[in-house]
């Protein structure tokens, strides 16, 4: 399948205890490097991650691409101006950290048997953000400046996992 450029490393970074940071993604992308390379090496994708702002989505965006993913996508896209949340959703559907508010949720259901919801804020529908592309660094060495050398940081970018 590699042979054939039909085989793609696919993976997502959620690193346990919330250990988000330069050397944490190092250490993933290293590992599904090793993984890649049992398969022949095809290309890597980092399919998913989460950062908090706008600012270190972007950043760590362009880390990835930098640190030796070949493709890396921002899946919390949402047109927040549109929705009036942070998601991809509108409205409320009464779900909360596993209680539920009946009314609230008659009301959502009451959407959903008629065709007109837009989603619940479930599943990681939220945390969704806007604008983030415009915000990715030319060079991931520009957003993580206090990272230096420790990372493989040159001149010229960075070195090759």
């Amino acid at each position: 399948w590699t042979e054939r450029g039909r085989l793609v490393v696919s993976f997502h970074w959620y690193p346990s205890g919330g250990d988000s940071s330069v050397s944490s993604l190092k250490r993933w992308i290293g590992s599904a490097r090793d993984l890649s390379n049992k398969f022949g090496g095809p290309p890597l994708w980092l399919t998913e991650y989460y950062q908090e702002t706008r600012e270190d989505t972007a950043r760590f965006l362009s880390l990835s691409a930098e640190l030796g993913c070949d493709a890396v996508t921002y899946w919390h896209y949402a047109d927040t101006n549109y929705t009036g949340s942070d998601g991809w959703y509108k409205g409320d559907c009464g779900v909360y950290q596993n209680t539920v508010d009946w009314d609230t949720w008659r009301a959502y259901e009451a959407t959903v048997a008629n065709g007109t919801y837009w989603g619940a804020r479930i599943t990681g529908a939220a945390g969704g953000k806007m604008d983030v592309l415009e915000l990715v660094p030319p060079m991931a060495a520009s957003a993580f400046p206090s990272a230096g050398s420790e990372f493989g940081w040159a001149a010229g970018g960075l070195s090759k996992l």
